[in-house]
């Protein structure tokens, strides 16, 4: 008992224990090594363990090193003069520091030695380089060979992970493992006939590089079979979901084919890869080709990238022209990308009958009702949202019905409107669609700290993507950011992406680059569009500029007639020889082409005889579409008739029965607000006045700062003092350097800020 006592003593008091702790932490580091470089390596099982035993081996040669050494008191040890034998001198030359480092040196190239000739010659055929391949896809889904009953399907099991990864690969910006990958590590770890537990299964896929995997199996029920199996996350086993198709022995390609798009939805459940936000749910197509090509689309819609998704929309519906949710966004990318709502209605309309699930047919019918100035959906959208909070997407069509319809019924429609789309910003910042209006709404108002967070809150998802520079383009022109890029430079990187620039740039202050963008694409199609002719001129009151347009022959004749007359509704001075030199150029088989305007200026005018000659045309046009069952034509002709009824109503002076005719016309169009909103002004009705005047500043019109002059005059009838300031003052800051002509008008709103007082008061 002494000498065990007198053993722990010594221990102690030469610090063998430190050294113990030395040791066993350089061994932790060591394995830690080995276990990196056998998986990037793809190094047998044994690898490991090898490296274990020799650091076993080495570790009494340590332990006894250390005892020896701490008793001579010298990291070398030198036999003393008094040595008790000769024995305790070879000891103390044998057991140095300095042998120890050379037995790990030869140990660490033992292992390597051994580690390299297997590498270089001891390797299975199938682990070849695809093993670390897959070690890089991140996140990935591993297929693993399907369990089987019944003889004539025993072919089934490995061939069946060929076929899925042929289907899951690249799909939405899934990744699936490598067959050979797989099967390489299914070798080493399953034994030829035998039936792998989970554990062993998730083991399979961890090794090959995956953390999602996928379990399968396929059974034969007589005269159909059955492909069924389960999907986990590797890394502790969770399961994600259970999938299952039935169907002929013979047609087991279209069996896969069912199958992967069930994978697919169940990993969209998930937010696997790029599915977050998707409602795989609702894709319901058994053509992996036609969900393929809907995921690409839905990506590049997410991103705003309108243009790329039509087409990937397309070839969805032409590999399944039944796929109702690929006929649905088909409709919401052309209405962003052409602005041109019979088209979205057409695809609204054919999603409908192919069958929408409940969520998406809700959005749109209140989509294809506010495309028609209707909000029949609201409540339906507003008790949505109450049951849904955090459905980003009713959020956004809450919204946009507001917005674009809302002035018709809900008198709050745009401060409400507003809340609902930053909510689905809030949700989904990434989202392209939800930001467009809010950035509209920010621009427009010139809240720069507004337009700074959405831009800043969209590129920390999606930093470095085309309308993330998009974005900080136009921010940089907008707010005349330092180094900021040249104003042709500017107007060629968002010419690239099409109608999402044009949507922002229609609301911009920036008349430079508007007017830079706008030539761009005239350059292009050869036409000039109505917003430059008319919004732009608008923008600073540069009435030389439409003058200019006017004249230039890419203007279409139409439009060089709707042009200046809208020019004249909205009050700025525009002579009748302009109307009659535009008026003349338009071509006879055009005559009825500009209807309304022709009507109301012949009212201008006084002539009646014309204005009534108008009318009949506009009704025999309307009549012959009703007898060719035209709908279109027929739609168009109504509204073009309706509408130059209620403008012979205005220009008699029954302003109520006016108002009361283009209200039931219910569709948000430029000239009718302008009307309704000046002739509430002229009834006394400033509220409603107000209502409609807001359609210019907002995403619900064209930006026209005029609107500001009348907006004034609509707040001080209302007795509201700082909103009637507020208004007078952006006016003056917009048009302050308008041409001489319109002078008068700035004229106005300054000495309406002199008689109410300064802004800061």
């Amino acid at each position: 008992m002494s000498r065990l006592k007198q053993l722990i003593s010594e221990i102690h008091r030469r610090s063998l224990w430190q050294v113990l702790g030395v040791y066993a932490f350089g061994a932790w580091l060591v394995l830690q090594v080995v276990d990196t470089l056998a998986g990037a390596l793809n190094l047998p099982e044994w690898a490991a363990p090898f490296a274990l035993f020799l650091l076993i081996i080495g570790f009494p040669i340590v332990l006894a090193t250390a005892f020896i050494q701490q008793g001579t008191g010298s990291a070398v040890a030198t036999p003393s003069a008094d040595s008790s034998s000769g024995a305790e001198g070879r000891r103390h030359r044998l057991l140095t520091w300095r042998n120890a480092a050379l037995g790990a040196a030869g140990a660490a190239l033992l292992w390597g030695g051994v580690a390299i000739g297997w590498f270089a010659f001891g390797r299975s055929p199938r682990s070849s380089a695809e093993v670390a391949v897959a070690a890089e896809v991140d996140p990935g889904v591993a297929v693993l060979p399907f369990s089987v009953s019944g003889a004539e399907m025993a072919s089934l099991g490995e061939g069946l992970v060929h076929l899925l990864y042929s289907n899951l690969n690249d799909v939405g910006g899934l990744r699936a493992i490598a067959p050979g990958t797989v099967l390489a590590q299914w070798d080493r770890r399953v034994a030829e006939g035998q039936r792998a537990d989970l554990s062993t299964a998730l083991d399979v896929a961890a090794a090959s590089g995956g953390r999602y995997a996928f379990v399968g199996s396929a059974v034969s029920l007589g005269r159909r079979v059955r492909l069924e199996g389960t999907l986990y996350e590797v890394q502790g086993s969770n399961t994600l979901g259970r999938v299952r198709v039935d169907g002929d022995p013979d047609s087991v390609w279209t069996l896969v084919d069912q199958l992967a798009v069930e994978v697919v939805r169940a990993l969209g459940q998930v937010g696997v890869g790029e599915f977050s936000g998707f409602d795989l749910a609702a894709a319901t197509t058994s053509s992996i080709e036609a969900l393929q090509a809907y995921l690409q689309g839905e990506t590049y819609y997410r991103r705003g990238e309108f243009q790329a998704a039509i087409p990937a929309f397309e070839t969805a519906l032409d590999a399944d022209p039944a796929f109702a949710l690929a006929e649905y966004r088909l409709g919401l990318a052309q209405g962003w990308s052409t602005f041109n709502p019979a088209e979205t209605r057409r695809h609204l309309r054919a999603a409908l009958e192919a069958g929408l699930p409940a969520r998406e047919t809700l959005f749109a019918r209140a989509m294809e009702a506010y495309l028609d100035g209707s909000l029949e959906a609201l409540a339906d959208l507003r008790a949505y949202v109450q049951a849904h909070p955090d459905d980003a997407e009713a959020w956004f069509f809450l919204g946009d019905a507001l917005v674009h319809a809302g002035v018709f019924e809900v008198p709050e429609w745009l401060s409400e409107g507003q809340r609902a789309l930053d909510r689905a910003v809030e949700l989904d910042p990434g989202f392209a669609p939800y930001v467009i209006h809010p950035l509209q709404l920010a621009f427009v108002s010139g809240d720069s700290a507004a337009a700074v967070r959405l831009i800043r809150e969209f590129g920390a998802v999606r930093a470095g993507s085309p309308n993330d520079r998009l974005h900080r383009v136009i921010l940089s022109q907008e707010y005349n950011v330092p180094h900021a890029l040249p104003v042709a430079e500017a107007a060629d990187t968002l010419g690239a992406l099409g109608g999402y620039a044009g949507l922002l740039v229609q609301s911009m202050r920036s008349e430079e680059l508007a007017e830079a963008f706008y030539l761009r694409e005239a350059e292009s199609t050869g036409q000039i569009d109505l917003r430059l002719c008319l919004n732009l001129p608008l923008r600073r009151g540069h009435l030389h500029k439409l003058t200019e347009y006017v004249a230039d022959p890419r203007l279409i004749p139409e439009q060089g007639f709707a042009c200046p007359y809208i020019a004249r509704i909205a009050g700025l001075p525009i002579s009748d020889q302009l109307l009659d030199q535009a008026l003349a150029r338009l071509p006879e088989e055009a005559a009825d082409a500009a209807g309304v305007f022709r009507a109301a200026y012949a009212l201008d005018r006084g002539r009646r005889d014309e204005y009534e000659a108008i009318l009949s045309q506009l009704r025999e046009r309307m009549e012959a579409a009703e007898a060719a069952g035209d709908s279109a034509k027929l739609g168009g002709a109504r509204f073009q008739l309706r509408s130059a009824e209620a403008v012979g109503l205005m220009a008699r002076g029954e302003l109520e029965e006016a108002i009361a005719a283009f209200e039931a016309l219910r569709t948000p169009w430029w000239p009718h607000n302008w009307w309704l909103a000046q002739m509430h002004l002229d009834l006394g009705q400033p509220r409603e006045a107000i209502r409609w005047f807001q359609t210019f500043v907002s995403v619900g019109g064209a930006y026209w700062p005029l609107a500001y002059l009348y907006l004034g005059r609509a707040y001080e009838q209302l007795g509201a003092v700082d909103e009637a300031r507020t208004a007078y003052a952006s006016f003056v800051e917009t048009w302050g350097e308008a041409d001489a002509e319109l002078q008068p008008l700035v004229e106005q709103a300054r000495d309406a800020l002199g008689r109410l007082g300064p802004l800061d008061q």
